[in-house]
Formats: C-alpha cells, sequence, structure tokens
C-alpha cells in the first residue's frame, strides 16, 4: 500500500507543501544578501564594526545551513501534545533542525534535541497517555494524543505511520514498529548513517544523560552504539552551546579507515568542528620528538596468526603497560629521576665566586616544584646564568673583564653540561631496561616490578627503532611530567569507541585533560578481540575513574541484523562459555544463514557475490582471518573477473561495493552481505580469543550471511 492510502495522506501532504514553501522562501532571503567583503585594510575605528559584521554573516550562514538540511528532509515525526492546563492538543513536528517563522519565530519545526522532542523517543506505543518532559523552567505534564513517524526523502512524503493513538490497545507483545523496520531494511553504502528518526527509548536515554559524568555502555554488536554517542556529542552541543565547545571535544576511533565510514554523521546532525582522531594519531601529535609506531599490518598479522596466543595475562606487555600499576610504577621512577635530577656538583667560577649545589637544589625542589621537570631545569640554568653575570659585575670595563668572562663561560657551560638531558623516549627506554644513552643519568631508575617478558620484548622493539601501540599513552604521560602540556589541551567532552581495546592508563591520561570527567565510553567486551591490550571488565574503568560515580548503561538489543544472522552469531559467541551480553535480535526475518563445505573457495565466492548481487546489495563483505589469506583471495577472485578492493591497516577510506578484508579491519562497520572465508578447523578453534573474531565477522551482516569452510568445518560453527 502507498503512502496515498493512509488516512492523514491529505493533511500531512499540505502541511509538507507549506513548510517547504516557508524553508525555501527564508533560504531565498538570506542568499539574497550580498556575503561579507572584508577590507584589506582596516583601521581601529572600524575593528569593532567588523567583528559584528562577521558575527552576523556566521550566524546567516549557519542559517542557511541548516535550511539546506530542512529543505530535504524538513522533518521526521509528529506527536500531538496537549499540555496540562490547556483546551487542545498541539501538533508539533519533529526535525534535524528546527525552524522558525513570522516576526515572533513561532516553531514550525522543533529540533530533535529540544526538550519537547524527548516525547517523542519516549512515549511508547500504547500504554498509558500521560506524559512529562523536564525544560528548564520544570516538569512539564500533558496528555500525548498523537506519535506519527513520517518518511521524506529529498522534499517528498514517502511514508506515515502512526506509532502511538490515544486510547489504542497496548499489544500484548512487544514488535519492531514499523517505520524502524522499514529503515532497517534499507540497503547500506560506505557511509553510516544518522538514526534521528528511529532513536529508540534505551538509545534516547543514553543520548540525553548528564554532560558532568562518566558514561560506559556496553552494547552488543548492532546496538546502535557508535550512533548513539554521535547523536549523543550533537545533543550535548545544542544543550549546553554556552559552556561547551566542538573544537573541544575529541572522538577516538579504532582506525582512521572507520573515521572515514562515520565522518557524516554528525555533519548531518548540524554539527561542524569536533576532533575526530585515532588515541595513536592524537599521541603521536602530542609528543614533541620523533616516534615510529611498529607497522600495523605485520603486527596484526603476527597477533592474528591461526593458532597464535599473543597470552592475555598480567605479563602480556600490552596488558601491563595498560595499567595504573604501570603508571605507579613510572611514578616512582620519576620520583627517583627528580630526587636526584640537579647535579650535586658547586658551580665555582673563580676562587670567591661559588654557587653551592645545595642553593640550586632547594630552586629547583621548592621554588618551582609546580612545574613540570625540564622547565624546572630551564629555569634554573637561567638563574645560574644571571648568577654568573652578577658576579662579573666588579670587573665590567676592567683589564681583567675579557679573561673573567671567558672564565665564567668555560665554568658554566662545563656545570650545564651536569645536567640530565633526557629525551622523553629516553628515559622511558631507561626506564624499561634498555641501556643509557651517552648522556648524564641522576640514578638507576628501572623498576624490579617490570615482568621479564615486558622488558624483553620491550627492549627488542625499542632496538629496532619502533614503539608498540601500548607504548603511547605511557610516553605522552612522561612527556606531561617531564614538559607539560600546552595550555589550550583542556577538554570539554571525550567520546571513546571500541573502549574495550582502550586500557585503564589512557582512560587515566585523558582523565586528567578533561573537564569534570566528562566521557562517553562504548563498546562490547563479546568484541575484545584485543583483549592482549585491553580490558577484560568494565570495572577496569570504572576503577579509573575514581572517585567520580560512573552511570552504566547496556544496550541488549541488536537492530543491525536479521533475526537468523543474529542467533547463528549468538551461537558461535556462546560456544566457548557466557559472553558479557548475548544479543537479543529484534524480529526481522530474512535469509537463512548458509554454511558450506566448498572445494574451490574462491570460485564458490564468486558464485554468491553473482547471487547477492542479483538480489541487490549494494555493499558486500568478504572476510578472512589474516591479511595474507585476504591477499591471496583478492588475487584468486580477481582472475575471476571479479573486482573488489582489499582492505588493509593502512587504508584510510571505506568506497563500499564488494571487499576483501581479515576480521579484526570489521569492527564497527556493516555490509549488506557477509561471505566468511575460511571458517575451518584452523583458521577458528574453539577458545575465546577465535570465537570473538568469528563473531564480529557474522556479526557486520545486515541482510545476509554465508559462512565457507574447506576441510573441516571450526568447531565454533557446531555440529555439521
Amino acid at each position: 500500500m502507498g503512502v496515498e492510502s493512509h488516512p492523514a495522506y491529505a493533511e500531512e501532504a499540505q502541511k509538507l507543501h507549506g513548510t517547504l514553501a516557508e524553508v525555501r522562501s527564508q533560504l531565498k532571503e538570506l542568499r539574497a544578501v550580498p556575503p561579507l567583503n572584508i577590507p584589506e585594510l582596516i583601521d581601529e575605528s572600524m575593528e569593532a564594526l567588523l567583528v559584528a559584521e562577521m558575527a552576523l554573516e556566521r550566524l546567516r550562514l549557519e542559517k542557511i545551513r541548516r535550511l539546506d538540511l530542512a529543505e530535504r528532509e524538513p522533518y521526521f515525526g509528529r506527536i500531538d501534545f496537549q499540555e496540562s492546563g490547556t483546551a487542545e492538543a498541539a501538533p508539533l513536528y519533529i526535525g534535524k533542525a528546527g525552524v522558525a517563522q513570522g516576526a515572533e519565530n513561532e516553531p514550525l519545526v522543533i529540533d530533535w534535541r529540544a526538550p519537547v522532542a524527548g516525547l517523542f523517543y519516549t512515549s511508547a506505543t500504547g500504554g498509558s497517555d500521560e506524559v512529562s518532559y523536564d525544560a528548564p523552567e520544570g516538569s512539564i505534564k500533558g496528555v500525548l494524543w498523537l506519535k506519527r513517524n513520517i518518511g521524506i526523502k529529498q522534499s517528498r512524503l514517502q511514508r506515515i505511520v502512526d506509532a502511538k493513538v490515544k486510547g489504542a490497545p497496548e499489544e500484548a507483545e512487544p514488535i519492531l514498529d514499523e517505520f524502524l523496520r522499514y529503515r532497517l531494511q534499507e540497503s547500506r553504502d560506505s557511509r553510516l548513517r544518522d538514526i534521528v528518526s528511529t532513536i529508540q527509548a534505551e538509545q534516547n536515554a543514553i543520548i540525553r544523560a548528564p554532560l558532568d559524568r562518566p558514561l560506559i555502555i556496553q552494547g552488543v554488536a548492532g546496538s546502535g552504539k557508535t550512533t548513539v554517542a554521535l547523536h549523543r556529542l550533537a545533543y550535548l552541543l545544542y544543550t549546553f552551546r554556552e559552556t561547551i565547545l566542538a573544537s573541544r571535544i575529541v572522538i577516538f576511533a579504532p582506525s582512521r579507515m572507520f573515521l572515514d565510514y562515520i565522518g557524516d554523521v554528525l555533519p548531518e546532525l548540524g554539527v561542524d568542528g569536533v576532533v575526530q582522531t585515532t588515541f595513536a594519531d592524537w599521541a603521536l601529535a602530542e609528543l614533541d620528538e620523533p616516534v615510529t609506531l611498529t607497522d600495523a599490518g605485520a603486527r596484526y598479522e603476527y597477533l592474528f596468526a591461526p593458532g597464535k596466543d599473543p597470552g592475555e595475562g598480567a605479563d602480556a606487555p600490552g596488558r601491563f603497560k595498560g595499567s595504573l600499576l604501570f603508571q605507579q610504577v613510572l611514578d616512582f621512577a620519576l620520583d627517583e629521576y627528580e630526587a636526584n635530577f640537579v647535579p650535586q656538583a658547586d658551580l665555582e667560577l673563580w676562587p670567591g665566586a661559588v654557587l653551592r649545589a645545595r642553593e640550586i637544589a632547594g630552586w629547583f625542589h621548592e621554588n618551582y616544584r609546580l612545574w613540570p621537570i625540564m622547565a624546572r631545569k630551564e629555569r634554573c640554568i637561567a638563574r645560574v646564568k644571571k648568577w654568573a653575570e652578577d658576579r662579573l659585575i666588579p670587573f665590567m670595563g676592567g683589564m681583567n673583564e675579557k679573561e673573567r668572562r671567558k672564565l665564567m663561560r668555560a665554568a658554566v657551560q662545563k656545570y650545564v653540561k651536569l645536567w640530565p638531558s633526557h629525551s622523553t623516549l629516553d628515559l622511558y627506554r631507561e626506564i624499561l631496561g634498555d641501556k643509557p644513552a651517552k648522556r648524564n643519568a641522576p640514578a638507576a631508575i628501572g623498576h624490579p616490578d617490570i615482568p621479564p617478558r615486558v622488558v624483553r620484548e620491550s627492549v627488542a622493539l625499542f632496538r629496532q627503532g619502533d614503539v608498540a601501540p601500548e607504548d603511547l599513552a605511557p610516553l605522552v604521560y612522561l612527556k606531561g611530567k617531564l614538559k607539560g602540556f600546552k595550555e589550550d589541551r583542556q577538554l570539554d567532552h571525550v567520546v571513546i569507541d571500541e573502549a574495550q581495546d582502550f586500557s585503564p592508563f589512557q582512560i587515566d591520561l585523558l582523565k586528567n585533560l578533561t573537564r569534570e570527567n566528562s566521557f562517553t565510553v562504548l563498546g562490547d567486551l563479546s568484541q575484545g578481540i584485543h583483549a592482549y591490550a585491553g580490558i577484560h571488565r568494565w570495572e577496569e574503568f570504572m576503577e579509573a575513574f575514581e572517585p567520580s560515580p560512573v552511570a552504566y548503561f547496556t544496550l541488549e538489543q541488536s537492530y543491525r541484523s536479521t533475526y537468523e544472522v543474529m542467533t547463528f552469531a549468538n551461537q558461535v559467541i556462546s560456544t566457548v562459555g557466557a559472553p558479557a551480553a548475548l544479543a537479543k535480535p529484534v524480529f526481522r526475518s530474512g535469509e537463512p544463514v548458509q554454511v558450506k563445505a566448498v572445494a574451490d573457495l574462491p570460485r564458490a565466492i564468486a558464485d554468491a557475490v553473482a547471487e547477492l548481487r542479483g538480489r541487490n546489495h549494494a555493499s558486500i563483505a568478504v572476510i578472512g582471518r589474516t591479511e595474507d589469506e585476504c591477499r591471496r583471495l583478492h588475487e584468486a577472485l580477481g582472475q575471476l573477473g571479479l573486482e573488489a578492493e582489499l582492505i588493509t591497516p593502512r587504508q584510510t577510506t571505506y568506497r563500499g561495493g564488494l571487499s576483501v578484508m581479515p576480521a579484526y579491519l570489521t569492527k564497527g562497520l556493516e555490509f549488506d552481505a557477509v561471505l566468511v572465508a575460511g571458517a575451518d578447523t584452523a583458521a577458528y578453534g574453539a577458545n575465546p580469543r577465535d570465537a570473538k573474531l568469528l563473531y564480529v565477522a557474522c556479526t557486520r551482516a545486515l541482510h545476509e550471511l554465508m559462512v565457507f569452510y574447506t576441510g573441516h568445518p571450526s568447531p565454533l560453527l557446531g555440529q555439521r
């Protein structure tokens, strides 16, 4: 049945026509304003006027941007709300951007982030009609008469679904609402989309949670964690626009390709200027010296080789260096370093001109104690030089001035060389047991609590000229202690995606750079394929945030995959024991999962791709275990005439279509169809690590999943 068959079609079509006419009228008026012309020469009398005009120009451009959004899709929902004490219900239309009209700025479309718009997301189908929402002036109560989803694409009315009508009976069993089903059945391209029109009640609670405390979100695969976090940012910037800035918000994502994949969501929600980066890129930019990170491709090939167990115990380098215990080790080493930092030798320019070591130590440990170590060194040396210059004053203009100046410079130069001159990396290497470079070391600064394996593997990597990803947080921490951070590094809010792969050390480091512990931390322990460096329990982060209270949320409903795909994936992850939380799939039925034994894997995949393309699937992923396996498969598919994109750790963009990639690079992505290649016993054994990796691969599928193996099937696939 078409949208024209809905009883309210004529009313809604007329409303859309009127709204678009108003939006276009405002756009025409704003675009008719000549752009601001800034003269090349500006005198002081013009500065204040120019600043005001530039502010007005920014407002004009911002309004044009909002109206451009509104012209394509002016709104997506309607609620009829009767506030207590009023005579009748008022229809309120909810959109991505608010639109006002008339001299009184009457709301034509209400921004989805406004307090009253929360009713659209929190009021369930059927049930009680009495509702309320929190506004700046207090709690507003009333009756909700209607909740309506409205689908508009490119200014055309395409769908009307009434999710709630006053007095309608409540469903005996909750079902997937029709409008959400309509959105979920759409094909995906190469970009993540916003979900503003289909935000669910449990997601809305996270989006609108308070700003001034850390949030930890355990969300199953397909629960919309990433999208919810991005919508939360849009909400926070709207609600707290007087106190937080987009430029002081950072999103940490697992890879540059993932950042490219999610890159359209915030602009579509009207948000620009948020910093989006990986932790490695952020940390390398924070360090003020060249540091070479070990090659990601080679590292992953080693760590994810079939049968490889990198270890997840306390002595695993990633786990130890990411722990708060290692931070304590660094603090101990820094205390030793600082205590013995000042040279014990006096500075003597000539007989009678002596500056005692204890006096210089007093400057360092008392006068400048609030400064970072190297800043204290600079101030002490500057003061020493000033003292030496003052000793030269009695000889100024005399016959001995030149000789005395020469003696002074030689003595000061010799004394300055006694001070330690470690770079951040030098000091870090020394703490971890690498041999000292040619510099003055104030004391032995190693620590007996560092496990031998950590020392051994760290030194081997250092001598290759590299550091590991788990070294970056300690290095930035040491740099802060040695040299301090830039004054403008204070952050208003931090989002950490795939946070199960983060460490407590990283959390603590960022916490000290962030106001009011304002964090949104999201992940899924069942997808913790980097547990050799990440966390095993969310309590590890809660301890890092102490004494701040942490708000903990769970998202157990999975919206991405069909019922068949998610049920299969749940069986995979459950094979080796109970996961953090089993996903509850929405009842969106699709094709059965196919598990196939094949003799010719490339040919079988090529045939499956042709079959899936025949069903109009736009994005298809062929997922292997390792990069080497994927390279061979990619080459074989090319020889069969299939053009596919090979995705490697060095990739920075995802273009959609047919892709071949290792399972460890697929987290956060989603595809219309997934073909898991080589799911045999050798590739995926009956252990938690392999189960998580296969679970990640399977849960990327939106509509169809096929699993291929040669020889014996993985025990994770069940009895075959």
